[in-house]
């Protein structure tokens, strides 16, 4: 490979995603290598090349026909036309073919600087430079990008991301990194509160399991779970949103258990514990909120789900709203 100021690539490889925080966004990249598992070396090897040219490069695993194979990758675009022209000066400086593909990465962005959530690591990009914030360990898929997105605080000084049954909290200046929750963790769903001064998770052990919403205050690391449930109970926080201007939180609860539930209520809770019924599914209708709910503008969007008598499909769907407290 040549050693070659590549300033006028480089400036390129990014652009803006135009995504909101912890959304999925299908953008295009340059496949640069895909290779069988069985030589898996190779394309490490072009992938950490790569990466010390300062390119924003990840890899993962593809399955083939019941074969897997190792995908390298490099940049992410919002424009097709944009990436084939990236790839041709790939090509020309480095010699390295490629070709455009679709890819679903998770971004966030905040204060000029995406943070972009890849198979192999967490980066962060702002208009001068592309830095590697965190490397996963081993070879992930793509579905491995919806438990593990990188979400930047409010101020954009500090990111946290769920991994490897951990809590991980990144200050993006220096790259240091730490450990909120240390393990026992199941898809948490860590996100910023509207001030940032708080992160809110949901503290699985496992699927259909109780599990409880926990916020932790960023100032010394204070744990604390609002909404706590165990054996006893046998309920589960399913899903949460913090309010977009105070410090409470939404969230939906329902059984732990079954094959057909999609939710449960809708209840909000404050940093005191204090909870309260927002809106409450008519259970002599058989019915649930769904776990998919969204804050826009002033009101909260939900869905009422209607099943069977016997609880065993569904039977109906009633898109609603309620006001924000």
């Amino acid at each position: 490979m040549k050693k070659i100021t590549l300033t006028a690539i480089l400036s390129l490889l990014i652009l803006p995603p135009l995504s909101q925080a912890g959304e999925k966004v299908t953008h295009y990249s340059l496949q640069v290598k895909a290779l069988p598992m069985t030589e898996k070396d190779k394309g490490l090897q072009l992938y950490e090349a790569l990466k010390q040219q300062g390119y924003l490069v990840y890899y993962y695993v593809a399955t083939v026909n019941d074969k897997e194979w190792l995908r390298v990758r490099v940049g992410h675009f919002a424009d097709k036309q944009q990436a084939k022209k990236i790839g041709e000066k790939l090509k020309a400086a480095e010699g390295i073919d490629s070709f455009v593909e679709q890819t679903p990465l998770f971004v966030d962005t905040k204060k000029h600087i995406d943070v972009i959530t890849t198979p192999s690591a967490v980066w962060r990009s702002s208009p001068n430079a592309t830095k590697e914030l965190y490397s996963f360990t081993g070879f992930n898929s793509l579905s491995f990008l919806e438990d593990t997105q990188a979400i930047l605080s409010p101020s954009g000084k500090d990111l946290v991301f769920y991994y490897d049954h951990k809590l991980i909290q990144i200050t993006v200046a220096n790259q240091t990194h730490q450990e909120l929750v240390k393990e026992g963790l199941l898809n948490s769903q860590p996100t910023w509160s509207a001030d940032g001064k708080y992160i809110g998770y949901i503290d699985y052990l496992e699927w259909e399991t109780p599990s409880s919403l926990c916020v932790i205050k960023v100032a010394d690391h204070q744990n604390t779970c609002l909404v706590k449930n165990d054996e006893q109970t046998q309920q589960a926080v399913k899903s949460f949103h913090w309010h977009p201007q105070k410090n409470l939180l939404f969230f939906i609860e329902g059984h732990a258990t079954g094959t057909v539930s999609v939710g449960g209520n809708l209840y909000s809770v404050d940093l005191t514990g204090q909870r309260n019924e927002v809106v409450m599914a008519k259970q002599e209708n058989q019915e649930e909120i769904s776990s998919e709910f969204s804050i826009r503008g002033n009101q909260i969007h939900y869905q009422v789900i209607q099943f069977d008598k016997d609880y065993n499909k569904q039977i109906g769907t009633k898109n609603l709203q309620v006001k924000l407290e």
